[in-house]
């Protein structure tokens, strides 16, 4: 049976970035300096995604946020980016929680809204996390985060671990295909490429130490 051993990258709120161990939550701090693309030797990680793409992907980021911009009113806007910005003060709190899930009641079609409820399935555990990150997929996968990181893309990808936690390969895989045929070209919250990364899960359980992302 496959199954997780590594560490997941989540998505940052306001340029900040958390990681998640099995639960256990942890404020990089220094992520928000930019995306770690380079090793310590200053070559670049075989995972980094490449200048265009990441330019490509925060264009799509601001082009998402344009449309909320022309859709709905500014005041709208701003209240639900402040309900949005508790959470990233706040992280794994009561108070993140109750703010998140007011704004997804309140503003339904926003797209912070997508990436709100991603949030709360990375902060959640069992059954609830896989309702928060399978909504997050099936109806907002066009939001966007503003460093770039696609809801539908890393959602997947965060919903096709959990997965793999719980014996679910069948449907691991299928999101793992998803991403590969939908959304080649997605990048991480540290502005690695999600294909590659997966790439590289793959040879590491051929490897015999990680789990099958191919």
């Amino acid at each position: 049976m496959m199954r997780r051993t590594f560490i997941h990258v989540l998505i940052g709120l306001g340029g900040l970035l958390a990681v998640e161990a099995i639960g256990i939550a942890v404020p990089l701090a220094a992520a928000a300096e930019g995306p770690a693309t380079k090793l310590a030797d200053g070559n670049a990680k075989p995972t980094a995604a490449t200048p265009e793409q990441l330019k490509r992907e925060k264009g799509n980021a601001s082009s998402r946020l344009q449309q909320d911009r022309r859709r709905f009113p500014r005041q709208d806007i701003s209240d639900a980016e402040a309900l949005y910005q508790v959470a990233n003060k706040n992280w794994r709190s009561a108070e993140a929680k109750e703010s998140l899930q007011k704004m997804i009641a309140k503003y339904p079609q926003f797209n912070r809204t997508g990436c709100g409820i991603l949030y709360l399935g990375q902060m959640s555990e069992g059954d609830e996390r896989i309702k928060y990150l399978s909504q997050a997929v099936e109806k907002h996968s066009d939001c966007y985060y503003m460093n770039g990181v696609q809801v539908g893309a890393f959602g997947r990808y965060l919903l096709a671990h959990t997965y793999l936690d719980q014996g679910k390969n069948a449907d691991a895989q299928k999101l793992f295909d998803e991403i590969r045929k939908d959304y080649p070209n997605a990048i991480t919250p540290r502005g690695d490429s999600l294909i590659a990364v997966m790439n590289e899960e793959g040879k590491s359980m051929r490897a015999g130490t990680q789990p099958s992302a191919e």
